[in-house]
């Protein structure tokens, strides 16, 4: 298995870093006055405004790029489904039955493992 910093996706996030650095808050929203609106997500009651951090589209994009190339979506399901995704341990992560109300049900090698 290839190591995260060796994934080409990695790579692109590091020169991408590299340009970056010349790069101040001021002028992408003087370049952008509509930064904010690009740049935040509202839901749920909640305001995730990352406008303010040094991240651009091509930033946004490259993220995604790295989530793909380790499969993120791939492994969330599994860990959803109570897989056995923790290889040191060889069980399942669980961190889902510990953010859900007690009366959902957690199933874990076909028993409800919620009080």
């Amino acid at each position: 298995m290839m190591l995260l910093t060796e994934k080409p996706a990695w790579k692109a996030l590091e020169t991408h870093r590299d340009a970056m650095k010349s790069v101040h808050m001021n002028a992408l929203f003087t370049e952008d006055p509509g930064r904010f609106e690009k740049f935040h997500v509202r839901e749920n009651g909640m305001l995730l405004d990352y406008s303010r951090h040094l991240v651009t589209a091509e930033t946004r994009d490259l993220l995604i790029a790295l989530a793909e190339s380790c499969a993120v979506e791939d492994w969330r399901d599994r860990m959803f489904a109570g897989d056995k995704i923790n290889t040191s341990e060889g069980r399942a992560v669980l961190h889902t039955a510990l953010r859900r109300p007690v009366t959902d049900k957690v199933t874990l090698d076909g028993e409800n493992i919620m009080p």
